[in-house]
Protein backbone atom coordinates (compact mmCIF):
# COMPACT_ATOMS: atom_id res chain seq x y z
CA UNK A 1 0.00 0.00 0.00
CA UNK A 2 3.00 2.33 0.41
CA UNK A 3 3.50 2.22 -3.36
CA UNK A 4 -0.16 3.08 -3.90
CA UNK A 5 0.07 6.02 -1.51
CA UNK A 6 3.14 7.17 -3.44
CA UNK A 7 1.08 7.18 -6.63
CA UNK A 8 -1.65 9.12 -4.84
CA UNK A 9 0.91 11.81 -4.14
CA UNK A 10 0.55 12.71 -7.83
CA UNK A 11 -3.11 13.55 -7.26
CA UNK A 12 -4.29 16.90 -5.96
CA UNK A 13 -7.03 19.41 -6.70
CA UNK A 14 -5.42 20.13 -10.07
CA UNK A 15 -6.71 16.76 -11.26
CA UNK A 16 -10.16 18.31 -11.42
CA UNK A 17 -11.05 19.49 -14.91
CA UNK A 18 -13.50 22.31 -14.20
CA UNK A 19 -14.53 22.67 -17.83
CA UNK A 20 -15.42 19.02 -18.39
CA UNK A 21 -16.15 18.30 -14.71
CA UNK A 22 -14.04 15.15 -14.73
CA UNK A 23 -11.10 13.83 -12.78
CA UNK A 24 -7.97 13.38 -14.84
CA UNK A 25 -6.09 10.77 -12.81
CA UNK A 26 -2.48 10.10 -13.78
CA UNK A 27 -2.17 7.12 -16.14
CA UNK A 28 0.38 5.56 -13.79
CA UNK A 29 -2.16 5.59 -10.96
CA UNK A 30 -4.96 4.14 -13.07
CA UNK A 31 -2.74 1.30 -14.27
CA UNK A 32 -1.35 0.69 -10.81
CA UNK A 33 -4.85 0.43 -9.34
CA UNK A 34 -5.77 -2.22 -11.90
CA UNK A 35 -2.61 -4.23 -11.23
CA UNK A 36 -2.95 -3.92 -7.46
CA UNK A 37 -6.43 -5.47 -7.16
CA UNK A 38 -5.29 -9.03 -7.89
CA UNK A 39 -2.37 -8.68 -5.48
CA UNK A 40 -4.61 -7.37 -2.68
CA UNK A 41 -7.02 -10.27 -3.16
CA UNK A 42 -4.13 -12.74 -2.96
CA UNK A 43 -2.77 -11.11 0.21
CA UNK A 44 -6.23 -11.14 1.81
CA UNK A 45 -6.64 -14.84 1.04
CA UNK A 46 -3.15 -15.54 2.39
CA UNK A 47 -3.50 -13.57 5.64
CA UNK A 48 -7.19 -14.19 6.20
CA UNK A 49 -9.86 -11.51 6.26
CA UNK A 50 -9.45 -10.57 9.93
CA UNK A 51 -5.69 -10.09 9.73
CA UNK A 52 -5.99 -8.20 6.44
CA UNK A 53 -8.38 -5.67 7.96
CA UNK A 54 -6.17 -5.34 11.02
CA UNK A 55 -3.26 -4.44 8.74
CA UNK A 56 -5.34 -2.03 6.65
CA UNK A 57 -6.90 -0.19 9.59
CA UNK A 58 -3.81 -0.11 11.78
CA UNK A 59 -3.54 3.22 13.59
CA UNK A 60 -6.06 5.83 14.69
CA UNK A 61 -6.23 7.67 11.39
CA UNK A 62 -9.86 8.81 11.72
CA UNK A 63 -10.06 9.52 15.43
CA UNK A 64 -11.23 13.07 14.72
CA UNK A 65 -12.30 15.18 11.77
CA UNK A 66 -9.20 17.36 11.94
CA UNK A 67 -5.96 16.67 10.11
CA UNK A 68 -7.29 13.50 8.51
CA UNK A 69 -4.78 12.06 6.01
CA UNK A 70 -7.28 11.80 3.16
CA UNK A 71 -4.89 10.15 0.72
CA UNK A 72 -4.24 7.42 3.26
CA UNK A 73 -7.99 7.09 3.79
CA UNK A 74 -8.58 6.70 0.05
CA UNK A 75 -5.84 4.07 -0.20
CA UNK A 76 -7.42 2.06 2.62
CA UNK A 77 -10.92 2.35 1.13
CA UNK A 78 -9.55 1.19 -2.22
CA UNK A 79 -7.94 -1.84 -0.56
CA UNK A 80 -11.11 -2.66 1.36
CA UNK A 81 -13.23 -2.45 -1.77
CA UNK A 82 -10.80 -4.57 -3.78
CA UNK A 83 -11.17 -7.57 -1.43
CA UNK A 84 -14.95 -7.29 -0.89
CA UNK A 85 -15.72 -10.59 -2.63
CA UNK A 86 -13.23 -12.45 -0.43
CA UNK A 87 -14.86 -11.03 2.70
CA UNK A 88 -18.42 -11.72 1.62
CA UNK A 89 -17.62 -15.35 0.85
CA UNK A 90 -16.16 -15.89 4.31
CA UNK A 91 -17.70 -15.89 7.77
CA UNK A 92 -15.57 -13.12 9.27
CA UNK A 93 -16.77 -9.54 9.62
CA UNK A 94 -15.18 -6.36 10.88
CA UNK A 95 -16.14 -3.21 12.73
CA UNK A 96 -17.74 -0.79 10.26
CA UNK A 97 -17.66 2.08 12.73
CA UNK A 98 -14.62 3.54 10.96
CA UNK A 99 -16.47 3.58 7.64
CA UNK A 100 -19.53 5.10 9.30
CA UNK A 101 -17.33 7.76 10.89
CA UNK A 102 -16.07 8.68 7.42
CA UNK A 103 -19.66 8.74 6.16
CA UNK A 104 -20.59 11.22 8.90
CA UNK A 105 -17.60 13.47 8.22
CA UNK A 106 -18.06 13.53 4.45
CA UNK A 107 -21.82 14.08 4.71
CA UNK A 108 -21.17 17.24 6.71
CA UNK A 109 -18.99 18.71 3.95
CA UNK A 110 -20.49 21.40 1.76
CA UNK A 111 -20.63 21.06 -2.01
CA UNK A 112 -17.76 23.55 -2.31
CA UNK A 113 -15.60 21.34 -0.09
CA UNK A 114 -16.20 18.24 -2.22
CA UNK A 115 -13.83 19.20 -4.99
CA UNK A 116 -10.74 17.66 -6.51
CA UNK A 117 -9.26 14.82 -4.50
CA UNK A 118 -12.09 14.86 -1.94
CA UNK A 119 -14.38 13.63 -4.73
CA UNK A 120 -12.17 10.57 -5.12
CA UNK A 121 -12.37 9.93 -1.37
CA UNK A 122 -16.16 10.35 -1.37
CA UNK A 123 -16.48 8.00 -4.31
CA UNK A 124 -14.23 5.37 -2.71
CA UNK A 125 -16.23 5.40 0.53
CA UNK A 126 -19.45 5.08 -1.50
CA UNK A 127 -17.94 2.07 -3.32
CA UNK A 128 -17.21 0.42 0.04
CA UNK A 129 -20.77 1.08 1.23
CA UNK A 130 -22.13 -0.61 -1.88
CA UNK A 131 -19.73 -3.55 -1.77
CA UNK A 132 -20.43 -4.32 1.90
CA UNK A 133 -24.11 -3.31 1.97
CA UNK A 134 -25.20 -6.79 3.11
CA UNK A 135 -23.20 -6.36 6.30
CA UNK A 136 -23.70 -2.66 6.90
CA UNK A 137 -27.49 -2.87 6.64
CA UNK A 138 -27.54 -5.41 9.48
CA UNK A 139 -27.36 -2.41 11.82
CA UNK A 140 -30.55 -0.38 11.43
CA UNK A 141 -28.99 2.74 12.93
CA UNK A 142 -26.72 2.94 9.89
CA UNK A 143 -29.58 3.29 7.42
CA UNK A 144 -30.46 6.97 7.66
CA UNK A 145 -26.86 8.33 7.80
CA UNK A 146 -25.99 6.19 4.78
CA UNK A 147 -29.05 7.36 2.86
CA UNK A 148 -28.16 10.99 3.49
CA UNK A 149 -24.53 10.31 2.53
CA UNK A 150 -25.54 8.68 -0.76
CA UNK A 151 -28.15 11.36 -1.48
CA UNK A 152 -25.52 14.08 -1.07
CA UNK A 153 -23.09 12.20 -3.29
CA UNK A 154 -25.66 11.71 -6.04
CA UNK A 155 -25.83 15.50 -6.30
CA UNK A 156 -22.11 15.66 -7.13
CA UNK A 157 -21.29 14.81 -10.74
CA UNK A 158 -18.02 13.09 -9.89
CA UNK A 159 -19.58 10.87 -7.22
CA UNK A 160 -23.03 10.28 -8.69
CA UNK A 161 -22.37 6.91 -10.32
CA UNK A 162 -20.80 5.31 -7.24
CA UNK A 163 -23.51 6.71 -4.96
CA UNK A 164 -26.40 5.76 -7.26
CA UNK A 165 -25.08 2.20 -7.63
CA UNK A 166 -24.52 1.87 -3.88
CA UNK A 167 -28.02 3.19 -3.20
CA UNK A 168 -29.49 0.45 -5.38
CA UNK A 169 -27.38 -2.25 -3.70
CA UNK A 170 -28.25 -0.91 -0.25
CA UNK A 171 -31.97 -0.96 -1.01
CA UNK A 172 -31.73 -4.50 -2.38
CA UNK A 173 -30.04 -5.73 0.79
CA UNK A 174 -32.14 -3.84 3.34
CA UNK A 175 -35.69 -3.70 2.00
CA UNK A 176 -37.34 -3.97 5.42
CA UNK A 177 -35.21 -1.23 6.96
CA UNK A 178 -35.69 1.09 3.98
CA UNK A 179 -39.47 0.65 4.26
CA UNK A 180 -39.52 2.41 7.62
CA UNK A 181 -41.27 5.83 7.47
CA UNK A 182 -38.20 8.01 8.14
CA UNK A 183 -36.15 6.20 5.50
CA UNK A 184 -39.02 6.27 3.01
CA UNK A 185 -39.14 10.05 3.38
CA UNK A 186 -35.48 10.34 2.41
CA UNK A 187 -35.94 8.02 -0.57
CA UNK A 188 -38.96 9.95 -1.84
CA UNK A 189 -37.07 13.21 -1.37
CA UNK A 190 -34.27 11.80 -3.53
CA UNK A 191 -36.84 10.86 -6.16
CA UNK A 192 -38.56 14.24 -6.04
CA UNK A 193 -35.23 15.99 -6.64
CA UNK A 194 -34.15 13.60 -9.39
CA UNK A 195 -35.34 15.80 -12.25
CA UNK A 196 -33.29 18.74 -10.97
CA UNK A 197 -30.09 16.72 -10.72
CA UNK A 198 -29.76 16.02 -14.47
CA UNK A 199 -28.01 12.71 -13.86
CA UNK A 200 -26.61 10.50 -16.62
CA UNK A 201 -29.26 7.98 -17.72
CA UNK A 202 -27.37 5.06 -16.15
CA UNK A 203 -27.25 6.75 -12.74
CA UNK A 204 -30.89 7.81 -12.94
CA UNK A 205 -31.91 4.22 -13.69
CA UNK A 206 -30.03 3.01 -10.61
CA UNK A 207 -31.82 5.53 -8.39
CA UNK A 208 -35.26 4.80 -9.86
CA UNK A 209 -34.64 1.06 -9.51
CA UNK A 210 -33.74 1.50 -5.83
CA UNK A 211 -36.80 3.60 -5.03
CA UNK A 212 -39.16 1.36 -7.02
CA UNK A 213 -37.89 -1.72 -5.20
CA UNK A 214 -38.66 -0.20 -1.80
CA UNK A 215 -42.04 1.22 -2.84
CA UNK A 216 -43.04 -2.21 -4.09
CA UNK A 217 -42.34 -3.65 -0.63
CA UNK A 218 -44.59 -1.17 1.21
CA UNK A 219 -47.53 -3.26 2.53
CA UNK A 220 -50.08 -0.44 2.74
CA UNK A 221 -51.68 0.22 -0.65
CA UNK A 222 -52.82 3.66 0.45
CA UNK A 223 -49.34 4.67 1.61
CA UNK A 224 -47.80 3.21 -1.51
CA UNK A 225 -50.21 5.22 -3.67
CA UNK A 226 -49.49 8.46 -1.81
CA UNK A 227 -45.74 7.99 -2.06
CA UNK A 228 -45.97 7.13 -5.74
CA UNK A 229 -48.04 10.26 -6.39
CA UNK A 230 -45.39 12.38 -4.67
CA UNK A 231 -42.66 10.68 -6.64
CA UNK A 232 -44.41 11.33 -9.96
CA UNK A 233 -45.61 14.86 -9.20
CA UNK A 234 -42.67 16.54 -11.03
CA UNK A 235 -43.58 14.48 -14.10
CA UNK A 236 -47.22 15.54 -13.85
CA UNK A 237 -46.15 19.18 -13.90
CA UNK A 238 -43.90 18.64 -16.92
CA UNK A 239 -46.66 16.78 -18.77
CA UNK A 240 -49.12 19.55 -17.89
CA UNK A 241 -46.78 22.16 -19.34
CA UNK A 242 -46.38 20.13 -22.53
CA UNK A 243 -50.14 19.74 -22.88
CA UNK A 244 -50.68 23.47 -22.31
CA UNK A 245 -48.09 24.33 -24.95
CA UNK A 246 -49.66 21.88 -27.40
CA UNK A 247 -53.14 23.32 -26.84
CA UNK A 248 -51.85 26.87 -27.24
CA UNK A 249 -50.07 25.97 -30.48
CA UNK A 250 -53.21 24.25 -31.79
CA UNK A 251 -55.34 27.31 -30.95
CA UNK A 252 -52.91 29.60 -32.76
CA UNK A 253 -53.29 27.57 -35.94
CA UNK A 254 -57.07 27.77 -35.88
Amino acid sequence: MDSYRHCLAQVDDSTLNDKEWTLDLPDSLMQFRMNLVELLVYICQLLGSAMFVQKVFFGGWVSSNTQIPWKEVEAKMFALNAVAEVFLKGSETFDFSIVMHLVTILSSRTSDELKGFMCIVYRSVADVVGSYSKWICAFQTNARPLLLFLASGISESLCSNACATSLRKFCEDSTAVMSEPSNLEVLIWIGEELEKRHLPLEDEEEVVSAITLILDSVPSKELKGNLLARLLSPSYEAIGELVSCSVFSWCMTM
